[in-house]
């Protein structure tokens, strides 16, 4: 295994996909497809913790972020940096219902650049998180990573539209997953 790294894993149950992931069963996959590393967030974040703490070679965790929840997430970040050790922030626009350029991330986004670690946005699904909604945001915080899960999530017109945003903005990096299998 040599630098080899998923960006973008869940542990926990997903029912719809008839999938259970616990820490054994991720290092198991990795092992078999010669992944060195992966970044871990799920819910709850002491999920990704416990994984995280009996695999710290292999995972990387990142917390998952709700930024309605105001000063309980900015703390919940100070923990999992701090304390936790942890490398990055994830949040999901779609699942809280918020816009990422809406002045409720700003303060998450301080954090970030406070500990100098990339913010993980799940990226793709109207109106809550198209890609155009980001180039605001780096605009903003411009020595602050953002990082758009999914690059649009499968549809051309947002792929594109992701393409167009990390090619404008130095800070906004694209990640693959969940993207349309060409046949």
């Amino acid at each position: 295994m040599k630098n080899i790294v998923d960006a973008h894993t869940h542990l926990g149950d997903f029912p719809l996909f008839n999938v259970k992931l616990d820490a054994e069963s991720m290092i198991k996959i990795m092992n078999e497809y010669g992944i060195e590393k992966a970044v871990v967030f799920s819910l709850p974040n002491e999920l990704t913790l416990k994984a995280v703490k009996k695999y710290p070679r292999r995972l990387i965790g990142f917390i998952w972020i709700n930024p309605h929840q105001g000063e309980k997430a900015l703390k919940q970040i100070d923990q999992a940096v701090l304390e936790w050790g942890f490398k990055g922030i994830k949040m999901h626009p779609l699942l809280d219902a918020y816009l990422p350029d809406q002045e409720i991330v700003y303060p998450v986004m301080e954090r970030a650049r406070r500990y100098r670690i990339p913010v993980f946005f799940h990226c793709g699904h109207p109106p809550w998180s198209l890609p155009w909604h980001f180039s605001s945001l780096a605009d903003r915080f411009p020595d602050v990573t953002i990082i758009l899960g999914h690059m649009g999530h499968g549809h051309i017109v947002y792929i594109n539209g992701a393409i167009d945003v990390a090619k404008e903005h130095d800070n906004i990096f694209l990640e693959t997953s969940g993207m349309p299998m060409h046949s």
